[in-house]
């Protein structure tokens, strides 16, 4: 047996033991010496055993094969979903184009994960998929989505670039955006309904809500539905969404809910997908803020104006509509939050 069918044969113990292809590298050098492989040459023929061929013949050539075999590809995307293409040229002996092209032809895609708003239990995730079934029967018997009137809060930045690739000669230095580690901005808290925006308001600089400070909105808000355009479908009756953030649920803010003669809509705990203003209102909102700059208050105001008045009743009853079916899409989900 020659020497490279011996460490060939090395390679298939290490691989067998469990070991990583590093591992094994590092044995067999230790064995036989610095010069015997190489851990890319090690990876290669990791990546081969993984496709269940354990034959040591030559025959897989640790240079790039004239024909290209998709299986040790896929095992090693398998094992490694976030590995590069150079990285994978390597383990295969092969160019990266070749390793791209065959990639494509898989229908393989390179997207980053997606980050959710928890980690949801199975309590939580059950106790999700209760609440939207209980609404999705009661809106089927007794339809009520024309009397909801939802609430949230958002930050508002005065300076909202950010860095993007630019088109660039050559030797030209690309625009600067400085990084901000305390950046200005102001809390927007904003309600509204199938009709539309029915009140929003900035808070002072860098101020969060409270209870206290809550229950005075609420007390505003109120107000404005006495006013016309809200004043006949007030009357109808509030179902009041909110999510469960403490100055929404506690016992101060339940009492101010209950002297206005709203009714709590349920909401399920860790839900912003199920939440009007956050999978419809604060995205496109946020598209028409980026890359403005704002120097007070009153240049937010307006543009927060701008936007609101841009959108017709149609636009925000699209959005309340919506529910019904991100209800079911939870509920057959099985509470694990999904994507449209």
């Amino acid at each position: 047996m020659d020497e490279k069918k011996r460490i060939r044969e090395r390679l298939l113990h290490e691989f067998q033991l469990g070991h990583t292809a590093a591992e094994a590298a590092r044995n067999i050098k230790k064995a036989l010496g610095d010069n015997a492989l190489d851990e890319s040459t090690a990876r290669r023929w990791f990546t081969k055993f993984r496709t269940g061929d354990f034959s040591t013949d030559d025959g897989f050539r640790s240079g790039r094969p004239s024909t290209f075999e998709t299986e040790p590809l896929r095992a090693a995307i398998n094992e490694n979903p976030a590995t590069s293409t150079r990285k994978l040229a390597e383990e295969l002996g092969s160019s990266k184009d070749t390793v791209w092209r065959n990639m494509k032809e898989m229908e393989l895609s390179y997207r980053s994960g997606r980050t959710v708003p928890h980690d949801l239990n199975e309590q939580k995730r059950q106790k999700r998929v209760e609440i939207c079934r209980t609404l999705l029967q009661r809106q089927q018997t007794s339809p009520f989505l024309d009397q909801i009137l939802t609430c949230d809060e958002s930050w508002i930045l005065y300076d909202n670039r950010a860095s993007e690739k630019q088109w660039l000669a050559v030797g030209q230095d690309a625009n600067a955006t400085p990084k901000q580690l305390h950046p200005k901005k102001q809390l927007l808290s904003v309600w509204w309904c199938v009709h539309g925006i029915v009140y929003w308001e900035l808070l002072p600089l860098n101020r969060t809500i409270t209870s206290e400070v809550y229950c005075e909105q609420l007390h505003r808000v109120q107000q404005q539905l006495r006013r016309p355009p809200y004043t006949v479908w007030a009357r109808k009756g509030i179902l009041f969404q909110q999510d469960g953030a403490r100055p929404h649920v506690s016992a101060v803010t339940r009492k101010k809910i209950e002297d206005l003669g709203w009714d709590i809509l349920e909401h399920s705990p860790y839900s912003p997908d199920l939440a009007p203003s956050d999978y419809y209102l604060f995205s496109p909102l946020k598209d028409f803020l980026r890359g403005k700059q704002f120097s007070n208050e009153e240049e937010i105001c307006t543009a927060l104006k701008n936007f609101f008045d841009s959108k017709g009743p149609e636009w925000y009853r699209k959005g309340i509509e919506k529910l019904p079916n991100l209800w079911e899409r939870c509920i057959q989900c099985n509470g694990n939050y999904f994507y449209e």
